[in-house]
C-alpha cells in the first residue's frame, strides 16, 4: 500500500493527496488493509 501510494503521488503531476490515497487502496486487494490504512493530514494538499 505505501509502495502504491508513493508511486500514484510522484508518478502523476497535479495529484492530491486523497487521489493518491484512493488509487493506492484500489490496487491493494486485501481488505483490511484497505481498512485500515488512513492519511493523516490533509486531502486536498499537493506537492510541488
Amino acid at each position: 500500500m505505501n509502495r502504491e501510494f508513493m508511486r500514484s503521488l510522484f508518478s502523476e503531476p497535479r495529484l492530491t493527496l486523497g487521489e493518491a490515497v484512493i488509487r493506492a487502496k484500489a490496487a491493494v486487494t486485501d481488505p483490511d488493509v484497505q481498512r485500515t490504512w488512513m492519511l493523516v493530514g490533509d486531502p486536498t494538499t499537493m506537492l510541488k
